[in-house]
């Protein structure tokens, strides 16, 4: 029975990591961005990492930002865009170890959208993902003592960083439900909705009565700045006014790790005609957006962005005029 049990283990296993993995979309390109940022680390010119979560995915069209850019510098770009759903500080931190700081790798710089608690140690982790396609065994010792606060969060990394069955366990019951019942997704995009209006309720409060953390951002501040890496923050446009958070505390902690920052909600163009929600833009928001966060950055590409010492300038959109850079 056992023998019968761990051969049938040992099949999902196999099934799940050589159909499941090609099947899923989200699942491919993790396994893609390794060659991703191999390929970027080559090529000549200027080359630019987009790291964050679905509002960079959605917001930033790389070959757009990429183009723009090129046209005002004049200067051969390249951009591409490394993007998980749902995840924060804690992930990002481990996938720029993972695929940009690797010994040999160089980009010019890495921009990282956020928007809300994005920065802010507590949000929740999806640890499978984080467990299979983020770190290596390389990284349990500071994911267990750095990222993960009870047994139960360490007991689910370590078991899904050897069994990629249990770590897509979410993943395939999604899939399974999406094709037995047709209407499924629409349910799990309702849930995500009243899951987000929850999770504003919960940081609202939790605010209230505690005060951020962010000790996952200087971690990761402190190791770009070991990797010779600049950076950049950028504040997203969104359709939540009452989230006007003036970030202070982030944008202190970026100026002294010698980083730069953008606060691009002021963005009068970025209104309800770009959305296709209060957070995600559709194809003509993400399209303007590219070309304005390229005018944006393109002064801060006129500092010494290899050398993130340099103190590049902080540029609130709302400030901020643009003047074509001189090369």
């Amino acid at each position: 029975m056992l023998a019968l049990l761990a051969a049938l283990l040992a099949v999902l296993e196999i099934v799940t990591r050589v159909k499941l993995y090609a099947m899923s979309s989200d699942f491919s390109t993790f396994l893609s961005y390794a060659g991703r940022a191999a390929d970027l680390s080559r090529r000549g010119g200027l080359r630019l990492a987009i790291v964050g979560n679905s509002v960079a995915h959605e917001g930033i069209d790389p070959g757009v930002f990429a183009e723009r850019l090129r046209d005002i510098t004049r200067r051969e770009t390249f951009a591409d865009a490394f993007t998980v759903n749902h995840s924060f500080i804690e992930t990002w931190y481990h996938m720029l170890r993972h695929y940009l700081w690797q010994p040999g790798y160089s980009v010019d710089l890495v921009v990282l959208p956020f928007w809300r608690n994005n920065l802010e140690d507590g949000n929740p982790l999806e640890i499978g993902r984080l467990a299979q396609f983020f770190t290596t065994f390389a990284d349990w010792s500071e994911v267990l003592h750095g990222d993960l606060r009870t047994t139960a969060q360490r007991l689910d990394f370590v078991t899904s960083g050897v069994w990629a069955t249990y770590a897509a366990r979410d993943h395939i019951r999604e899939f399974l439900f999406t094709r037995a019942f047709p209407g499924y997704q629409d349910f799990v995009r309702a849930e995500q909705a009243a899951a987000l209006s929850r999770d504003q309720a919960a940081t609202a409060s939790r605010r209230s009565r505690v005060r951020p953390s962010f000790r996952t951002l200087d971690r990761l501040l402190r190791e770009a700045r070991a990797h010779g890496a600049a950076l950049c923050f950028v504040a997203m446009p969104t359709l939540h006014p009452e989230w006007n958070d003036p970030y202070t505390e982030v944008r202190s902690r970026i100026a002294e790790a010698g980083m730069a920052y953008l606060d691009l909600r002021g963005l009068s163009e970025m209104n309800e005609r770009r959305y296709v929600d209060r957070v995600h833009m559709n194809d003509s928001g993400r399209s303007l957006f590219s070309r304005r966060l390229a005018e944006n950055l393109a002064p801060i590409l006129q500092t010494e962005v290899a050398s993130p010492r340099a103190s590049p300038v902080l540029a609130p959109a709302a400030d901020f005029r643009y003047e074509a850079p001189r090369w």
